[in-house]
């Protein structure tokens, strides 16, 4: 038993280590990309942040396609986007001040989302 752990804890260790040396890789390609191309490292971020958060939604629909349950790879799909228009749209304006919120209101509208589900 401890040797499986131990053994599974090197894992993650050696995971977590080649994910960290990966983005940092990743990172100096594209700046050495785009400035070999003439792009900003504005729009290479905004590109690369684009992509990184849309992969784990193209992976699970990919998988979800790919075992036969394409309702689930739809429902990803589509989730993720009511997600990005509503939920970010929301919290920036919310953050931005646009819209004023007390303890109450946030109160009941918690409430009543985890109820609805």
């Amino acid at each position: 038993m401890l040797e499986r752990v131990l053994i599974l804890i090197v894992g993650l260790v050696a995971s977590l280590i080649l994910v960290i040396k990966s983005a940092d890789l990743f990172v100096d390609n594209l700046v050495d990309l785009g400035s070999s191309l003439g792009i900003s490292e504005v729009i290479l971020g905004v590109t690369a942040s684009a992509i990184g958060t849309s992969l784990p939604e193209f992976g699970s629909a990919l998988i979800a396609s790919l075992s036969g349950s394409t309702d689930i790879g739809v429902g990803c799909v589509i989730g993720s986007n009511i997600w990005n228009i509503a939920g970010i749209l929301g919290i920036s304006s919310v953050v931005a001040g646009i819209i004023e919120t007390n303890a109450d209101g946030l109160k009941r509208d918690f409430s009543a989302t985890l109820v609805t589900g």
